[in-house]
């Protein structure tokens, strides 16, 4: 878990990921680069898992600069599932011979 991220909460197939403070996603480009970099970090951490789907978890801020709401990302929600294991080598014709079928 990246020092990003100050909670990661599974139940099941899905996982929230809780960040330390607000992110503005809608108008930095920084805050949708950090959301991608946590979801391939939840990736690396979890290679057993794939994402399937994921959301950001958003509500409206006061921006104190400004005093406007704004949009900002208290987290991620990632919907995923097992992976599928990849399908192991086989040497046929051994196996042919060690059941005595040549």
């Amino acid at each position: 878990m990246s020092s990003f991220v100050f909670r990661c909460t599974t139940r099941g197939s899905h996982t929230f990921l809780e960040f330390n403070t607000p992110v503005k996603i809608f108008d930095s480009v920084s805050g949708a680069r950090l959301i991608l970099e946590e979801l391939l970090d939840f990736e690396k951490q979890n290679p057993d898992m794939h994402i399937v789907g994921w959301k950001p978890e958003t509500h409206m801020a006061t921006n104190t600069r400004f005093g406007i709401l704004t949009p900002v990302c208290f987290g991620i929600w990632i919907d995923h599932e097992p992976r599928e294991k990849e399908p192991e080598d086989c040497d046929f014709d051994a196996l042919e011979r060690a059941l005595g079928q040549d």
